[in-house]
């Protein structure tokens, strides 16, 4: 049996997103940090949002950033820029942001909500559920992105 600890060691020498997946009180929050401690972007930022919590209204804000009258917000992606983005409960994001999410990571850049200019990116992120999201992706429910098999 593989040790769990040695997997985590080699799956954060790698630097692409990972997905963490079981019950409900599996500390998957503690393996996040433990992949995030374990990886070269460990003396970059850490930061854990859960996106069941984002604004209903315009989540894209949030995890994107915003521009408005000369005035910039840094969403999450941003904000964890060297670092990681630890996104808790991504099944509980919408398909259009999952829709924007992919594109994000498959370009290594985003465009802020209001903005006209792409963005360079560069965090690596980290999502965890509890859901089985292969059951999910076949009933239509969560798209498939970057992280998944």
């Amino acid at each position: 049996m593989v040790n769990l600890k040695s997997q985590i060691e080699r799956v954060a020498s790698h630097d692409t997103s990972a997905l963490i997946s079981g019950p409900t009180g599996s500390d998957k929050d503690k393996f996040a940090r433990y992949l995030h401690d374990c990886s070269p972007r460990s003396s970059g930022p850490f930061i854990s949002v859960n996106v069941g919590g984002f604004a209903v209204e315009n989540p894209g804000v949030e995890l994107f950033g915003s521009e408005s009258n000369g005035e910039i917000h840094f969403g999450y992606l941003e904000q964890a820029s060297g670092g990681t983005l630890f996104m808790q409960d991504i099944f509980d994001m919408d398909l259009s942001t999952q829709a924007r999410l992919v594109s994000a990571l498959e370009s290594q850049s985003i465009l802020r909500v209001g903005g006209h200019e792409s963005v360079k990116i560069d965090a690596r992120v980290i999502a965890s559920t509890r859901y089985d999201l292969q059951k999910e992706m076949a009933e239509g429910l969560f798209r498939k992105i970057y992280f998944m098999p």
